[in-house]
């Protein structure tokens, strides 16, 4: 499950922005994960665990209106084990709408880490229904309805099988034929000229 001195196995990816539906989506489908930024990540490596927040010192928001597994000391997970087609009909919504994970939107070389949950830990998850129990908890944004799940307390990197250590670029800007990129010029020309003259130089 583990290599080196006990950490998991880790897999170096890199992804077009364009193509992380078709390419990263099919590697965590039927995989339950979380999801982090690469400094979090290189913290993680060197803590040994995935730690709990429930203060909220990363959230600028009251108490009562932190994320459900942050309040309760949680680490959040997502959790791709159901059939996203059936949850995708069930709720009358695209599956991806939730799927942030696929959608970072960050700069050019990007880089994020999914760390894949070991299945012998499974049945200590905490299931997305703990969270209908509370009045508003999916309508308000505090936990994600269908795919999202819980681990109560630290998460050690015992438990983590894997880690995708991956890269996002950036798609390709769409080529423009000759009279248009000379037009996009001439008018990017006008706005600098107007910004000159409008500050009086």
């Amino acid at each position: 499950m583990a290599s080196g001195e006990g950490l998991p196995v880790e897999k170096q990816l890199c992804f077009r922005e364009d193509k992380l539906e078709k390419r990263l989506l099919p590697l965590l489908v039927g995989k339950v994960f979380h999801v982090t930024s690469w400094r979090s990540y290189c913290s993680i490596k060197s803590d040994g665990f995935i730690d709990t927040y429930p203060d909220g010192r990363f959230y600028y928001c009251e108490r009562d209106k932190l994320p459900f597994g942050v309040r309760n000391g949680y680490v959040c997970l997502f959790d791709l084990r159901g059939d996203l087609t059936a949850i995708g009909q069930e709720s009358g919504m695209s599956i991806l709408s939730w799927m942030s994970f696929l959608q970072p939107h960050r700069p050019d070389g990007h880089k994020h880490a999914y760390f894949i949950v070991d299945s012998a830990v499974f049945d200590r998850l905490i299931p997305n229904s703990a969270a209908r129990d509370e009045d508003g908890c999916f309508t308000r944004g505090k936990a994600i309805p269908y795919i999202e799940c819980w681990y109560p307390g630290r998460l050690s990197l015992d438990s983590v099988g894997e880690v995708y250590e991956v890269t996002v670029t950036a798609s390709p800007r769409p080529q423009m034929s000759g009279s248009v990129a000379s037009l996009a010029e001439l008018l990017m020309q006008m706005s600098w000229d107007k910004t000159w003259r409008d500050d009086g130089s």
